[in-house]
């Protein structure tokens, strides 16, 4: 019978993806191309949609320009595959900015949205994201203006020009923020390396790597339990990286480093250091937050914070724990614990899952049909 329910799961989960997959045309209010700028009207109440038909595969910057409102977008694409919502983006105040990777003949939605009740109009654009060689963008053949006032890193877009604060490996910064706006240092290293990139604060802080067109690489947030952020990353020699360092307070001071990412043991010897994700714990396992560990040690250097026992699992459906063996429920009939064979031991046990189940099927099958329905009404 469990087996049964399983393959009814299997089936309705199929046509759930297979329906979204096969996707809706969404109706738009307005067209855009690559490298255009339009003017919309927004609220809370109104999100226009905004179509977007690229002819080739483009990396485009997603962005918006308002005064006076906070906008914020979702892009969906025709089939179904793609979603992604962008807000507030580092450095753009309430603006949302970031690139995103268009594949050629797939229709895009972006839906714009803003946290006002009445309608306001400004625009938004599909920018280049530009790929300088010397002075001229590869991409659109736009050439740089070297002017770097204003702009995200206080670079320009070639690189030449920039009032942005240099680190180099070793160094520690203190810096106080101004208000809420971000840090941003930059790092061109000279040799292929390994590096740490840290904070030492009692605010709540985030560490943010891009690369010198502004992607996004890697951040962290409250690393092992706490408020500061801990980034390992292996940096290419003569490329060209922005570090941003960003607060939830105003006016705070902050002191952050950038090192060579490695543990100097007790006998002066320098050992790599390794950053180990947080793991999961079960009832028989203990869970640990993120951490710093020495190999060669054989030691964990920060982190590796305990956090408790997780809980019992089922995941083969014979009523018992995989991992500890114990049974789920509140009475254990006469059989032996966590064997894969079906039982007749306890038909009444079998009978009280088979209603839950259905129960849960019930359930699914109407939402799906409901908003497979309201899906269909916009065709």
């Amino acid at each position: 019978m469990k087996k049964f329910l399983a393959v009814i799961l299997s089936v309705l989960m199929i046509l759930s993806v297979s329906s979204m997959a096969s996707g809706l045309e969404l109706e738009a209010d307005y067209v855009i191309e690559a490298y255009e700028t339009i003017t919309v009207t927004a609220s809370v109440s109104n999100n226009p949609v905004i179509k977007f038909v690229p002819e080739e595969s483009v990396s485009l910057i997603v962005a918006s320009f308002a005064e006076e409102v906070d906008p914020y977008c979702d892009i969906e694409s025709g089939d179904g595959l793609i979603s992604m919502s962008i807000d507030d983006s580092s450095g753009y105040v309430y603006n949302f900015r970031e690139f995103f990777d268009f594949e050629a003949g797939i229709e895009y939605y972006i839906t714009i949205y803003t946290y006002t009740e009445e309608d306001a109009s400004f625009d938004v654009a599909l920018l280049c994201n530009h790929d300088f060689v010397d002075e001229t963008c590869v991409l659109c053949e736009a050439v740089c203006d070297h002017d770097a006032e204003g702009t995200k890193f206080s670079t320009c877009a070639c690189g030449k020009v920039s009032d942005c604060k240099k680190i180099t490996l070793g160094e520690t910064v203190n810096d106080t923020f101004n208000g809420n706006e971000p840090i941003y240092v930059c790092f061109i290293p000279d040799e292929d390396v390994t590096a740490i990139f840290y904070s030492e604060t009692d605010l709540d802080v985030k560490g943010t790597i891009f690369d010198k067109r502004g992607n996004y690489i890697i951040e962290d947030d409250d690393f092992a339990s706490s408020y500061n952020f801990c980034i390992i990353y292996e940096f290419e020699a003569g490329e060209t990286y922005f570090l941003e360092v960003l607060t939830y307070y105003e006016s705070a001071d902050i002191k952050f480093t950038l090192d060579y990412a490695v543990h100097t043991a007790d006998d002066g010897e320098k050992h790599d250091l390794t950053y180990i994700e947080e793991s999961w714990g079960n009832c028989s396992e203990l869970a640990f937050s993120e951490a710093l560990y020495c190999a060669e040690c054989d030691e964990y250097i920060a982190g590796h914070d305990d956090n408790g026992y997780g809980f019992c699992c089922d995941d083969d459906w014979d009523d018992y724990c995989d991992y500890c063996g114990e049974y789920m429920y509140e009475e254990d009939p006469d059989v032996n614990p966590d064997d894969d064979t079906d039982t007749d031991a306890d038909e009444e046990a079998e009978n009280a899952l088979l209603t839950k189940v259905y129960n849960i099927l019930r359930i699914f099958v109407e939402f799906f049909l409901e908003t497979l329905s309201v899906l269909l009404s916009k065709i």
